[in-house]
């Protein structure tokens, strides 16, 4: 082991960033391994169960996402117990562990689901309108708080101007990208994640926790959304032009959707509430 290394603070580190100095050139590579893996074990299990991965269950996903990101606004707030023992449930509300508990969650309501409603209903809108209630039931608890409303309203009408311009802007310049509503998705999940960032920078005060992002604000804040959205564009130009059509150009995009929109809810929505956790 390398002198001055402290074991105990990179375990910390990796089941608990936030609390200890943020994601470091140290701990990341094993968290966002860590993510990617929780994804593969999804994709193996909707293929396994002959899931179609399709706009309908994105959509249906989604509800789970923004659920994943009001829960860690709440351990944000110190609502909720925090934890880095599995064996605890306050594990479950900040990440890595917010990640598995979500991924659990999406599959075992999806299972049940399948297996309880299959040959009778739709089983995909049964799970979908099962993440919704989750949603609007932690969302009512949310606005009890007494959160600032005109800053996640200004911020929505941010998100959604430039959500809207890049859209536009890719739909003409870019071929693969028109009429793939998993790419409007994407795009919409990092302007969330991007301007988020900047807006509970300047507004609230508060501290990004990656380094690199970090970086990009301390050098220019503008320059961090605008590297984010050119990123994604990028991203799924790439995978337009080089993956076929089905099942696993679907779920890549599910992951690029699930980066944004599971992260930059929960900033807008902790910051509206008075914390910068």
């Amino acid at each position: 082991m390398p002198q001055g290394f402290d074991l105990n603070f990179f375990i910390h580190s990796v089941l608990g960033p936030s609390e200890y100095g943020g994601f470091q050139a140290l701990n990341s590579p094993i968290l966002w391994g860590l993510f990617l893996l929780f994804y593969f074990f999804l994709y193996i299990y909707l293929k396994k169960t002959k899931i179609k991965i399709d706009l309908k269950l994105m959509l249906a996903i989604l509800p789970y996402l923004i659920f994943g990101a009001i829960i860690r606004s709440f351990t944000d707030s110190n609502l909720l117990p925090y934890s880095i023992n599995p064996l605890e449930l306050g594990f479950y509300t900040h990440s890595p562990g917010l990640w598995i508990g979500i991924f659990s969650l999406i599959m075992a309501a999806l299972f049940a689901s399948k297996k309880l409603f299959e040959g009778k209903f739709d089983y995909v809108k049964v799970f979908g309108a099962a993440g919704l209630i989750l949603m609007s039931l932690s969302l009512i608890f949310y606005f009890s708080l007494s959160p600032d409303i005109l800053f996640i309203l200004f911020s929505i009408l941010i998100i959604f101007i430039a959500s809207v311009i890049v859209v536009l802007f890719a739909s003409k310049f870019i071929k693969p990208f028109k009429g793939d509503y998993f790419n409007y998705l994407a795009v919409i999940g990092q302007a969330i994640d991007g301007i988020a960032t900047v807006l509970i920078t300047i507004a609230k005060n508060c501290s990004e926790q990656h380094f690199v992002s970090d970086f990009i604000l301390d050098w220019n804040f503008i320059l961090f959304p605008v590297l984010k959205l050119i990123l994604i564009l990028a991203a799924l130009y790439l995978i337009d032009s080089h993956m076929k059509e089905g099942d696993e150009k679907n779920f890549v995009k599910i992951v690029l959707i699930a980066l944004g929109f599971m992260t930059g809810p929960r900033n807008i929505l902790t910051a509206a509430i008075g914390n910068c956790n």
